[in-house]
């Protein structure tokens, strides 16, 4: 079986080498920090990629499907294919989040709650222990000026009739965690409604697209 066709080691020679071992890319840099290379060997054709993994395949081999590039150096911008590693996606999310120091995952609960995200969904994106404790990390963001309050919206209070057609969902039998689901509300807050408390919140309803 013939070996693959690799890029000519000229489109991967625009690098300048660091300190602590990186290979800088210097040519084209994308708005998220990660270098583009074109690569005229690509299966599908002439096309450009991210040059670490050309890098990768050139100085390594082929990539799997579905698995994705971590850079063990932290820097993106980086394609000494020893600080590439290939991992599954949900292993490259476990090592990102246990890189992110407190501050960097403040602020990053905060954008994930003004994209519409529940506190729960939060937590379990961010693996904290509960909703409170994204809810937490929410307000430390804001307390630290990581991100504006107004961006934070606040969720609405659920009208009467909403928490009387939740209290009947549940009476027919569905469960809460479904409930929460089609509400886009944490289960505790469901529960809450169910067991008849009047406090409970609705998320702020998205524009549909």
């Amino acid at each position: 079986m013939a070996t693959p066709e690799r890029p000519a080691l000229d489109s991967l020679n625009n690098y300048l080498p660091a300190g602590n071992g990186c290979w800088v890319w210097q040519g084209y840099i994308d708005r998220n920090g990660y270098g583009r290379v074109y690569d005229s060997t690509a299966a599908q054709g002439k096309r450009t990629d991210w040059v670490h993994r050309v890098s990768y395949r050139h100085y390594k081999g082929p990539i799997p499907e579905r698995y994705e590039i971590d850079h063990t150096c932290e820097n993106t911008a980086c394609m000494n294919p020893d600080h590439l590693d290939v991992v599954t996606k949900s292993e490259h999310v476990r090592r990102t989040l246990d890189r992110l120091g407190t501050t960097d995952r403040q602020k990053l609960a905060a954008q994930l709650r003004h994209t519409g995200l529940t506190y729960g969904e939060i937590a379990e994106a961010l693996r904290y222990a509960s909703r409170t404790g994204a809810h937490d990390a929410v307000q430390a963001a804001i307390d630290k000026g990581l991100v504006d309050a107004d961006d934070v919206p606040p969720p609405p209070r659920l009208t009467p009739e909403e928490r009387e057609d939740i209290r009947a969902l549940y009476a027919l039998g569905v469960p809460q965690t479904e409930i929460a689901v089609w509400y886009r509300l944490d289960s505790s807050q469901i529960s809450r409604v169910c067991n008849g408390q009047s406090s409970g919140h609705r998320q702020r309803k998205q524009g549909v697209k």
